[in-house]
């Protein structure tokens, strides 16, 4: 007879640690919107580590941490949390801001066709690699349609 992953799983974890099936299952309601930005990362005995996606969210969330350890606690059986630690995971950055491939890119810069309000402000930067950088821009801007 087949049977859910979750049920084995239930099964083959030890009683005492069942709420932390739970907690992981119940994360997303527990947190909201901000569960896309928050991952458990890990749960010790009495502390929740929380992945953040960015350094603002790590900040925020560590000035709300009394808030989530009580939510954390309504959710499970009864209270266990007693700290919330948090760190920040690395994403992977898209291939337009990977610093691998600026060189690449470079080499397939094309001049963009400036507006007369673009090229008098250009002018105005006195710093050539500035100009240069800001023109690059302008090209990158034209070609993304931004």
């Amino acid at each position: 007879m087949p049977t859910t992953i979750a049920h084995l799983i239930f099964k083959v974890i030890d009683k005492d640690h069942s709420w932390k099936i739970t907690l992981f299952q119940q994360w997303p309601s527990c947190m909201g919107n901000i569960s896309h930005h928050a991952h458990i990362y890990q749960i010790n005995d009495d502390s929740l580590v929380i992945s953040v996606s960015s350094s603002a969210w790590l900040q925020e969330l560590y000035l709300l941490s009394g808030t989530i350890i009580a939510k954390v606690n309504q959710i499970i059986d009864h209270p266990r949390i007693k700290q919330v630690r948090f760190i920040r995971l690395a994403t992977v950055l898209p291939e337009y801001k990977n610093p691998k491939n600026i060189s690449a890119k470079s080499a397939q810069y094309t001049t963009p066709q400036l507006t007369c309000y673009e090229k008098q402000a250009l002018e105005k930067v006195t710093d050539e690699a500035l100009q240069e950088v800001l023109t690059k821009f302008l090209a990158r801007c034209q070609k993304e349609n931004i």
